[in-house]
C-alpha cells in the first residue's frame, strides 16, 4: 500500500466532508448585531464575552469569536460553535436575555440571525476549523483588552505589538511586515 496515496485520499475525503454552510440549528450560530461604532466595545466586553464566558464555563459551546463589519452599515458578526442542540437553545436564550437591554435603549437597532458561510477559499480548506480557532483566542484577547483601565493610546500600542508578535512567529522581517500590513490596509477599505 502507498502511504502517500492513501493520507491523499483520506485527506480528500476530509475536505469533501467539510461542511461550508451553517444555517440555525447547525453547529455554528451566527449573529449579526446593528449598533454603532462607539458602542460596540461596550457590547463586547460587557456582554459577549461574559455570555462566551458562561456558555463555554457550562459546556454549551466549545468557541466563539467575533468581527466587526460593515455592509454597509456597521455592526458585530458574533458567531459561536455549540455543542449539540441543548447548547443551541441554551446559547440562544442566554444571549437574547442579555442583549435586551441593548435593544430596549436602541443601542443594537437590529439583530439578525444569519446563515454563516466559512470563508475556505481564504483561508483554506485544510486550516479553516484552525483559523476558527485563532479567531475564539483573538477574540477572547481583544475583549479582554477593551476590559482593561487603559487609554485608547495603550491600547492602540497593544494592539501593533499583538501584530508584530503574530507577524515574527512566521519570521517575517520589518520591511515584509510593512508590505503586508499596507495590503490588508488596501483590501478593507
Amino acid at each position: 500500500m502507498n502511504l502517500y496515496l492513501y493520507l491523499r485520499k483520506t485527506f480528500d475525503e476530509y475536505i469533501f466532508m467539510l461542511k461550508r454552510t451553517f444555517i440555525l440549528g447547525d453547529s455554528w450560530c451566527y449573529y449579526k448585531l446593528y449598533t454603532g461604532f462607539k458602542e460596540a466595545d461596550n457590547i463586547i466586553k460587557d456582554t459577549l464575552l461574559p455570555v462566551a464566558n458562561y456558555l463555554l464555563d457550562n459546556k454549551f459551546i466549545d468557541g466563539w469569536f467575533f468581527i466587526r463589519y460593515t455592509d454597509p452599515k456597521f455592526h458585530l458578526r458574533f458567531r459561536f460553535h455549540v455543542k449539540d442542540d441543548r447548547g443551541l437553545i441554551k446559547s440562544i436564550m442566554k444571549l437574547n436575555e442579555e442583549l435586551q437591554y441593548y435593544i430596549s435603549n436602541d443601542i443594537i437597532w437590529k439583530v439578525q440571525i444569519d446563515t454563516y458561510q466559512r470563508e475556505i477559499e481564504r483561508y483554506g480548506e485544510e486550516v479553516i476549523e484552525l483559523s476558527e480557532r485563532i479567531f475564539f483566542y483573538d477574540s477572547n484577547m481583544i475583549a479582554k483588552i477593551l476590559n482593561m483601565d487603559i487609554n485608547d493610546k495603550e491600547r492602540e500600542l497593544i494592539s501593533f505589538k499583538i501584530i508584530d508578535s503574530f507577524l515574527n512567529v512566521f519570521k517575517i522581517d520589518d520591511q515584509d511586515k510593512l508590505s503586508i500590513l499596507r495590503e490588508l490596509q488596501l483590501g478593507y477599505k
